[in-house]
């Protein structure tokens, strides 16, 4: 490649060249041949992700801690979620540490026990799954709001991802709607505090459809991929 064409080439295309060169010369440097597969990202798809793919090694054994952020955040958001209740406010506790805390010193055992009671009581419901797709369809809609198209950073296997610049717009137009919607609007679908109402059911809702669509998320990349960055 001559001096005036590498100067034309993309900075996808250079930092693509640089980050093989860099993988080649260490490989080279601690007395190894470079792989064979360097060149395919599909067949390269195995290597650690600081060795120059868009892989990022997983299991367990690599990751303990998002193991332990999939446990624990669920039932986080959960038992959060009940301290804005109507069922927090019946039992008389303050929902702050000041209060809770030496009530928990107390009774150790009992407070367990309250946890585990406060974090599993909190269930869907029909009403807060019925806003919460009506929240999505309507959020769905509202993406074709036409906006500057952007390019973000291109990718090692040479994607280079595309978006709508339409956030503020879509932000407004929501908030327009969902007064409109509201008692407090000409719509009179839904009182205005729907969201304070709803909350712990809400929260219990999208728990379980994030799970559902992590899954089909980790299988469309493994086996219906949109792009190479994948595996």
């Amino acid at each position: 490649m001559t001096t005036s064409q590498s100067r034309t080439a993309s900075p996808g295309v250079r930092n693509v060249g640089d980050n093989e060169l860099r993988h080649r010369n260490a490989a080279a440097t601690q007395g190894g041949a470079p792989d064979a597969t360097d060149g395919d990202p599909k067949q390269a798809a195995g290597k650690k992700y600081a060795q120059g793919t868009n892989w990022v090694e997983g299991g367990v054994d690599n990751n303990p801690s998002f193991l332990a952020l999939l446990i624990v955040a669920p039932f986080l958001a959960l038992l959060i979620s009940y301290l804005t209740s109507q069922e927090m406010a019946k039992t008389g506790v303050e929902p702050n540490l000041s209060s809770m805390v030496p009530a928990c010193y107390a009774d150790l055992k009992g407070c367990g026990m309250s946890i585990l009671s406060a974090g599993t009581s909190v269930l869907p419901t029909a009403e807060a799954a019925k806003f919460v797709f009506s929240f999505m369809v309507l959020a769905f809609l509202l993406d074709f709001i036409p906006g500057k198209t952007e390019c973000g950073p291109e990718t090692l296997t040479g994607h280079v991802p595309k978006y709508t610049v339409n956030g503020v717009r879509h932000c407004l137009a929501f908030s327009l709607i969902f007064f409109v919607g509201s008692n407090l609007g000409p719509g009179k679908q839904y009182d205005f505090g729907i969201f304070f109402d709803l909350f712990p059911a809400i929260v219990a809702v999208l728990n379980l459809f994030g799970m559902v669509f992590c899954v089909f998320l980790m299988v469309k990349g493994l086996y219906f991929p949109s792009t190479q960055d994948s595996g």
